[in-house]
């Protein structure tokens, strides 16, 4: 007969830490190895910084990285683009490359056997995002890193736009404490260039972070920022002007006073930026031009009073830009032609890069901006 009073009496505590301790002594049981947590990037000491990225089905994976130098020592695109880097790959699979960036932010992506891809262990707030990148820390490089200040939101909305007749995206920066504060603020538009989208300033460009820390140093006001995307219209100021400001200024809690926007646009953006001072010129009282052109003396002279009454006209292109020649220069010599006062960031050494970009707009916000 089984008897029930001489079986061994297990209590459920005792079993769940019979298991606890079997958890802990098993990474340590000899022959049983422990895979490392993969990090990318992961940043060294002395600017050395390791790229991963884990696919053991992959046959090349190559690291694209916004990294140059040509002999004035400023970082430029080469005639091919960014460096590619041929990475390694371990037995577990994970291919991995180290270079020594001095510090600066770089823009960097993966090609995994011929196709690119943002970095799965860093990816940019935005699914759209074409490129991660990594900072490598730099006293003169702090202003455009993630510091312990208060930040701003970044968001997508959606507008319904005339010229399309569709609905279409732009990005959103609100400000530090935007839903705590009853006061308007100004407005900053701001434009990518060709093969760009309506994140790239929120990306690339890290606007975010440098709102973030010149609002929290008191070195310029709070605003709302939208990024806005030209792909696809068949007239961006009309659209701009009829569709997106009338959509931002419905929404959120922003100066709809004329004299209170203001716009900027890299490259082809800049072309943009042009066009609305000589087309629209009382629809804003800033504009910032980045390493783009298009203004003559005959497309200024029609609204030439109104570009006159502007608050702020900035003009910044680095001399080392293909476009220095071609179209900058020429519209600088327009506006002199007219002697209408501009303010602008002019460098020496400085090409067609996003390193200069965000220099540009550190520079107009801190310098004509509101």
């Amino acid at each position: 007969m089984f008897n029930s009073s001489r079986q061994p009496k297990v209590h459920f505590w005792s079993l769940v830490s019979a298991f606890a301790i079997l958890a802990l002594l098993v990474p340590f049981a000899p022959g049983i190895a422990v895979r490392a947590q993969v990090v990318s990037p992961e940043v060294g000491e002395d600017g050395w910084v390791t790229f991963r990225y884990e696919d053991p089905t992959a046959t090349l994976v190559q690291l694209y990285l916004e990294h140059g130098r040509n002999d004035l020592g400023a970082m430029c695109y080469s005639e091919t683009g960014w460096p590619v880097y041929d990475m390694t790959v371990d037995g577990d699979g994970v291919w991995s490359y180290t270079i020594q960036l001095e510090p600066n932010f770089y823009n960097y992506r993966f090609i995994v056997d011929g196709v690119s891809v943002t970095d799965p262990l860093n990816p940019a707030w935005h699914p759209d995002a074409i490129n991660s990148q990594v900072y490598v820390p730099g006293a003169e490089y702090e202003w455009v890193a993630v510091q312990d200040v208060p930040h701003g939101e970044l968001r997508e909305e959606f507008y319904w736009s005339d010229d399309t007749g569709s609905m279409r995206p732009y990005a959103v920066y609100l400000p530090p404490n935007y839903d705590h504060d009853e006061r308007t603020v100004p407005t900053l538009y701001l434009s990518h260039g060709a093969g760009g989208n309506h994140i790239d300033w929120s990306t690339q460009g890290l606007a975010n972070n440098i709102l973030d820390n010149l609002i929290a140093e008191h070195k310029i006001r709070p605003m709302v920022v939208i990024m806005t995307n030209y792909n696809g219209l068949a007239n961006y100021r009309t659209d701009l002007i009829n569709s997106v400001i009338p959509d931002v200024e419905s929404k959120f809690r922003v100066n709809k006073n004329p004299q209170q926007r203001a716009f900027a646009g890299l490259s082809m953006g800049g072309l943009l930026a042009a066009d609305l001072l000589v087309n629209a010129p009382s629809e804003f009282g800033f504009i910032g031009i980045f390493s783009g052109g298009g203004l003559t003396i005959e497309n200024i002279e029609p609204n030439l009073k109104q570009i006159r009454q502007m608050r702020g006209i900035d003009f910044s292109v680095g001399a080392r830009d293909f476009l220095y020649e071609w179209w900058a220069v020429p519209s600088m010599e327009a506006l002199d032609y007219y002697g209408i006062r501009y303010t602008g960031l002019l460098t020496p050494g400085d090409c067609h890069t996003w390193y200069f970009w965000r220099d540009a707009l550190y520079h107009f916000l801190t310098g004509p901006l509101f």
